[in-house]
């Protein structure tokens, strides 16, 4: 609840910015772009994620698989479960 009382969620979330008091020049220019250029997604599945989220993840992936083929051990090259 903000400070108005109101609960809901703006009608256009993807305009809400926190700027300083004073704007400047470079934060009008960033709020401009972004409002314009929306995130790209790609659907897989039930998820949508970004293009550089998959790109990086396929190269992680890639590169585990190399390191546990040259003898890295799996210790160092996989996370361990919480």
């Amino acid at each position: 609840m903000d400070r108005l009382g109101r609960s809901s969620l703006p009608e256009q979330p993807h305009r809400v910015a926190v700027f300083t008091p004073i704007v400047t020049r470079t934060q009008r220019l960033a709020l401009r772009w972004l409002a314009r250029h929306p995130a790209h997604r790609i659907r897989l599945g039930k998820a949508n994620v970004q293009p550089a989220t998959a790109v990086v993840t396929a190269l992680t992936l890639v590169v585990a698989a190399l390191a546990l083929m040259h003898g890295i051990p799996s210790s160092l090259v996989l996370p361990r479960p919480p």
